[in-house]
């Protein structure tokens, strides 16, 4: 915003409109309505096509336990999507309860994959600590 006597006014910051808002998060595959981005969902569906794989193509296994929890912050801190900040600023904003929900279906899924990852892992040790405990606590 600029004025036309900076040393008579404050220059207040800009701060995008509503419309602004919805069209920046829109544009980066953030649903405006909930503020949530599904790529977060992506690194769960990637995990369950390649254990469907697995049956056909058993190369797949060492990929499939490649794959590790994360929480939404913590995979868009380590993604190379555009607009992680944006993704992860709308999600701080974004509804307590739809958060909490997304939160707790990415734990529920996190459990499920996690048991396949103790059958294919066959390591006592790898299994003992909760997957879904890693992934809350990051």
């Amino acid at each position: 915003m600029k004025y036309q006597n900076c040393a008579d006014a404050a220059q207040a910051p800009d701060e995008p409109s509503g419309a602004d808002m919805a069209h920046r998060l829109s544009d980066a595959n953030i649903n405006p309505a909930t503020g949530l981005a599904t790529d977060y969902l992506n690194r769960f569906s990637e995990a369950v096509m390649l254990l469907d794989l697995l049956s056909n193509c058993p190369e797949f296994r060492a990929d499939f336990l490649a794959w590790e929890p994360m929480s939404y912050r913590e995979h868009f801190r380590l993604s190379h999507f555009k607009t992680r900040e944006l993704a992860i600023a709308a999600y701080d904003k974004a509804d307590p309860d739809l958060r909490n929900s997304l939160d707790t279906l990415a734990v529920t899924m996190t459990i499920v994959l996690s048991s396949f990852f103790c059958f294919f892992k066959s390591s006592i040790n790898w299994c003992t600590e909760s997957s879904a405990s890693r992934m809350l606590s990051s």
